[in-house]
C-alpha cells in the first residue's frame, strides 16, 4: 500500500483484508480513528508479527472484526490452521483504554480445544477483556472445530462476578458460543431452542429479542415444528437453510 497520507478527518472506516496483517499498513494514517470494521483472514501461528506498535494513539471506541468464513468454504479441511490469539489479543489490546464497543466473529477461526480462548471464560477475562476499564458492550461468535465438549463445564467459566456485574451473557449450542442477546446474523447448525444453554438461563426466557438480528439460519436437524416459532423468535430471517 502506497502513497497513503495521514488523514486527520477520516473518523469511520469499514475495511475487507486478505491478510489481518494489514490492517497496520492503514490505521497508522488514522490517528482520529472512532469506528473501525474489518472482515479479513485470521492471523495464523508462525505468521509473524506485526512490526508496529504506535497504535495505541488511536482513542478507538468501536472495533467490529469478522474472520472469513472459511470452515463453511469448500477448501475448509485444506486451511486449517490455527489462529493465533497472541497476536489477534496484542493487536486488540492496544486500544484497550478506549474502547467502548468490541465485537469478534470468529467463526472463520480454527479452534480446537475448549481449553483455548475464547472458550475459557475466566481466561478470556485474565488474559484480555479485564483490561478494557471501559467497555461496555463485547459481543462474541465462535466455534470449537474438535474437542469433546462439555457444554456444563464451559459455561461454568463464565459464572464469576466479572461476567455477572458486566452483564455479559454467554450461550452454547452444539460446538457454539456466542454472546445474548445474539448480534450477529448467520445462526449455525441449530436443533431446537431448548438445546440452547447459558450462564444466565433466565434470558433465554425473558428476552423476547435474544435473536432479533439473525437473518440465516442453518439447521443440524431439521424440525417442521419449529418453523412458527422461529418466525415470531426471528423476526428479520430471510434464509433457512437445511
Amino acid at each position: 500500500i502506497n502513497n497513503l497520507k495521514i488523514n486527520l478527518n477520516l473518523h469511520s472506516l469499514t475495511l475487507k483484508f486478505n491478510k489481518f496483517q494489514d490492517l497496520f499498513s492503514i490505521i497508522k494514517y488514522t490517528p482520529n480513528l472512532k469506528y473501525l470494521n474489518i472482515k479479513s483472514n485470521p492471523p495464523y501461528e508462525f505468521q509473524g508479527q506485526n512490526q508496529w506498535s504506535n497504535i495505541n494513539k488511536i482513542q478507538l471506541k468501536q472495533f467490529y472484526l469478522t474472520f472469513n468464513d472459511m470452515m463453511y468454504g469448500t477448501n475448509r479441511f485444506f486451511t486449517a490452521r490455527r489462529i493465533d490469539f497472541h497476536q489477534l489479543i496484542n493487536t486488540i489490546t492496544q486500544f484497550s483504554s478506549s474502547l467502548l464497543c468490541l465485537s469478534l466473529n470468529l467463526i472463520g477461526c480454527y479452534i480446537t480445544s475448549s481449553n483455548d480462548l475464547p472458550f475459557n471464560g475466566i481466561q478470556l477475562q485474565q488474559q484480555f477483556l479485564q483490561s478494557m476499564t471501559q467497555l461496555k458492550q463485547f459481543h462474541l461468535y465462535a466455534l470449537l472445530t474438535h474437542d469433546v465438549i462439555d457444554i456444563k463445564s464451559i459455561l461454568t467459566t463464565f459464572r464469576n462476578k466479572f461476567w455477572f456485574d458486566h452483564n455479559w451473557i454467554v450461550g452454547m449450542h452444539d460446538k457454539y458460543l456466542y454472546t445474548l442477546p445474539f448480534s450477529f446474523d448467520k445462526l449455525y447448525d441449530f436443533i431446537d431452542f431448548n438445546h440452547i444453554y447459558s450462564n444466565n438461563s433466565a434470558i433465554l426466557k425473558n428476552n423476547s429479542r435474544i435473536w432479533y438480528n439473525v437473518k440465516f439460519i442453518k439447521f443440524k436437524k431439521f424440525n417442521l415444528n419449529l418453523l412458527k416459532r422461529i418466525k415470531i423468535q426471528m423476526p428479520n430471517l430471510l434464509v433457512i437453510s437445511i
